[in-house]
C-alpha cells in the first residue's frame, strides 16, 4: 500500500502528499533520509501520527478501502502504478507503436491516470478504449497553472488521438475596425502574432482561424441587421448602388444603397462587438506567475509580455525555457487568471533587466 495514498485519503486538505512532505509536514526526525529502512521508519511513524490525531479505526478504514489495485491493460507494465507519485503535474498515455493517445493533467497524477482504470476495462472515457493504452508517461509540475499550461502545449505538439485537436496559434487573429473613405467603419481580419497587444487598440475578439472570425461576423451581421457587405462576409456581386442579399431577405437595414447612414451602422456595429472588444495588456513591463511548492519553497516563473507566453525558469532568475508564441488557450489562461488567481501562485511585474 502507498503510504501517499493512504495520506491523500486521510489529509485530502493538504496540496501534496509524496514521503517529503509528509514527513514535513507531520515533523518526522530521521538520521538518514533516502534510504529504503529511513522511508520505512518514515512510514511507521507517520501511521503512529495519523493514528494519534485522527484514530487507529480511520487509519484502518482508510487503508482498508484503498487495499486493492485497479485491474491494468494487459499491455501496461504492471509496476506503473507505485511509480505514479502524487504531485500535481501532467500525464501521456500512449498505445501501440508509441502513439499518443491522450494527455490530461490534474492535482494528483496518480488519481488522474487510475480514473481511466476504473470499472468496466471494455469502457470508454473521453473515447478512449483503456485496454489500447501500452505505457503511461509523466512531467510533475508544482500547481494547477504549469500543469494547465503544459497541457495546453503538449495537446498541440502530440496531437493525442482522444483530445480535442489544439490548433497551433499561426492563424489565430483578431477583428480590427477600419475607417473607409465612404464614412463607414469595416472590420477587418488581423493575424493575432502580428499585433503588440500594449499599443493595438480597438481589437473585438480572438478567434483560431479567419474562418471562425468570417462565421462569428455573419452571426453578428444577421442578429443586429448589419449589411453584411459592409462587414465583408458576403460576396458582392451585384452591380454598384443595388442592394445586398440580406437587405432583400430584410436582414439589412441598407447600408449598401445608402438607406441607412454611415453614422447609424458604425454605432450599431460598435455596439454589437462592445462585448468582443479584447483587453489591452494592463501592465508597463513582463509579468511571471510565481508557482511556489508549499513544503519545499520550490518555486517556477511562467513569464508572460502582450499575452505571449516568453517561457518558464526556476527560482525567478536565468534564461528562459521554452519559445515565445501566442497563442489563444493561452491567452486565456491568462486572462483568467487575473482575474481569480490560483492558490500557491503570486503576480510579478517584472524589471526591463530581469530577462537578460
Amino acid at each position: 500500500m502507498q503510504c501517499e495514498t493512504v495520506a491523500l485519503r486521510l489529509y485530502p486538505q493538504h496540496f501534496k502528499h509524496n514521503l517529503d512532505s509528509i514527513i514535513a509536514r507531520h515533523q518526522i526526525q530521521l538520521d538518514a533520509r533516502h534510504r529504503a529502512l529511513a522511508d520505512a521508519e518514515a512510514v511507521y511513524r507517520f501511521i503512529l501520527s495519523a493514528q494519534a490525531e485522527l484514530g487507529a479505526d480511520t487509519v484502518l478504514a482508510a487503508a482498508t478501502a484503498l487495499a486493492g489495485k485497479p485491474a491494468l491493460p494487459p499491455g501496461l507494465a504492471p509496476d506503473v502504478v507505485d511509480q505514479l507519485p502524487d504531485v500535481p503535474g501532467v500525464y501521456m498515455l500512449y498505445g501501440d507503436d508509441d502513439a499518443p493517445l491522450y494527455v490530461g493533467k490534474g492535482s494528483n497524477l496518480r488519481a488522474g491516470v487510475l480514473s481511466h482504470f476504473a470499472g468496466d476495462q471494455s469502457a470508454r472515457k473521453g473515447g478512449l478504449l483503456t485496454s489500447q493504452i501500452r505505457r503511461v508517461a509523466w512531467h510533475e509540475t508544482l500547481g494547477e497553472f504549469g500543469a494547465t499550461l503544459l497541457e495546453s502545449q503538449l495537446i498541440k505538439s502530440l496531437q493525442p488521438a482522444h483530445n480535442p485537436r489544439g490548433r497551433l496559434s499561426h492563424d489565430a487573429c483578431s477583428l480590427q475596425l477600419e475607417a473607409c473613405d465612404d464614412g463607414y467603419v469595416r472590420p477587418r481580419i488581423v493575424l493575432a502574432e502580428q499585433l503588440d497587444f500594449n499599443r493595438t487598440a480597438d481589437l473585438y475578439g480572438l478567434f483560431r482561424t479567419p474562418r471562425e472570425a468570417r462565421k462569428v461576423l455573419l452571426e453578428i451581421a444577421t442578429a443586429h441587421g448589419l449589411c453584411q457587405s459592409m462587414l465583408g462576409v458576403e460576396k458582392v456581386t451585384s452591380r454598384k448602388g443595388m442592394p445586398c442579399c440580406a437587405h432583400a431577405l430584410g436582414r439589412c437595414r441598407g447600408a449598401c444603397i445608402g438607406k441607412e447612414t454611415a453614422e447609424q451602422h458604425n454605432q450599431r456595429l460598435m455596439l454589437a462587438l462592445a462585448q468582443l472588444r479584447v483587453k489591452n495588456w494592463p501592465y508597463p513591463a513582463p509579468v511571471a506567475v510565481v508557482e511556489t511548492d508549499e513544503v519545499t519553497g520550490v518555486s517556477v516563473e511562467y513569464v508572460f509580455d502582450r499575452w505571449c507566453y516568453l517561457g518558464s525558469r526556476a527560482g525567478g532568475s536565468g534564461a528562459l525555457n521554452g519559445v515565445p508564441l501566442f497563442d489563444l488557450d493561452t491567452y486565456k489562461l491568462l486572462e483568467a487568471y487575473l482575474r481569480k488567481p490560483l492558490p500557491g501562485t503570486a503576480l510579478r511585474v517584472l524589471e526591463p533587466e530581469a530577462l537578460g
